[in-house]
């Protein structure tokens, strides 16, 4: 009786009648298999535990195991067997001891350009990938201390911003780097002279200092465009005739009350106003 190594789904094999070789592997046992009984060139192969079966190989013979057992495969199956892998291929392709089958790209290349698919499956077509490409900023554009603005749609432009340099767009134009001056308009820290009417009206984007003459008694219109936490000055100026009073919007006064105009021709006075919590709040210097 003899007691021999032999894998689960494994190999026994001889090379001449009475020489048994084991293949490597996890080892488990079998009795009573004489080698006596084993032919020349055949193989000793279990398909379920415990029990060795010996498989004849003729010349020009692989072994291999399709879905079923470990048997001899012909030229045939041996293709089935690699078209089948290919069900999982992967970027680099399949790749066994003795060969690699190429990726097939059929139905696997995305070529419209877009990329707009988050897909592990499909590779993208270098009209794919230029397309995609077409529409990033080239890195070399970010020189330093440098901004990337666009002043067409989909067309970038570098613009360098130098040490102690405003970058912004003014009423029209394109985006720039502002003066001392333009950026005192934008920020409306500049003087404007109003209109005198009847009713006088003030847009605060037009300054935030702004004068007028009185050629007579005025109301003044609530302002426009106010922007919280803003200080605005009104400057208003008394005509040669002198005398002339203003009807107020809504403001909380310092004093409680509005203020009592300068009554001298040519004289002026100044309304301070602080524009918090959607509220004027103000004050008055006279007789300037």
């Amino acid at each position: 009786m003899f007691v021999y190594p032999l894998q689960l789904l494994g190999v026994i094999y001889v090379e001449d009648e009475k020489s048994l070789f084991v293949d490597s592997g996890e080892d488990w046992n079998i009795t009573g298999i004489d080698p006596t009984t084993l032919e020349a060139y055949s193989v000793l192969c279990a398909q379920i535990d415990d029990t060795p079966l010996a498989v004849a190989l003729g010349e020009n013979t692989i072994l291999g195991r399709l879905d079923g057992n470990i048997v001899a495969i012909s030229t045939a199956q041996l293709s089935t067997l690699v078209v089948s892998a290919s069900t999982t291929e992967t970027s680099a392709g399949i790749e066994t001891e003795k060969f690699v089958t190429p990726l097939s790209l059929t139905g696997k290349v995305d070529p419209d350009g877009t990329l707009s698919t988050n897909s592990d499956k499909l590779v993208a077509s270098q009209k794919a990938t230029k397309t995609y490409a077409d529409t990033k900023v080239a890195k070399s554009l970010y020189d330093e201390h440098s901004i990337i603005y666009a002043t067409t749609d989909d067309t970038p432009v570098a613009l360098t911003v130098g040490a102690s340099t405003i970058v912004g767009r003014k009423a029209s134009g394109n985006i720039v780097a502002l003066t001392g001056a333009e950026t005192n308009v934008i920020l409306g820290n500049t003087s404007y002279a109003l209109s005198d009417a009847a009713t006088i009206t003030i847009d605060w984007n037009n300054g935030n200092i702004q004068y007028v003459t009185l050629g007579g008694n005025r109301i003044l219109a609530t302002p426009s465009n106010p922007r919280e936490g803003t200080v605005y000055k009104i400057i208003l100026i008394q005509d040669g005739s002198g005398n002339r009073t203003i009807t107020w919007f809504t403001v909380s006064w310092a004093s409680g009350t509005s203020p009592t105009l300068t009554t001298t021709g040519g004289k002026a006075d100044i309304i301070t106003l602080m524009y918090a919590n959607s509220k004027y709040y103000g004050d008055c210097t006279k007789g300037f």
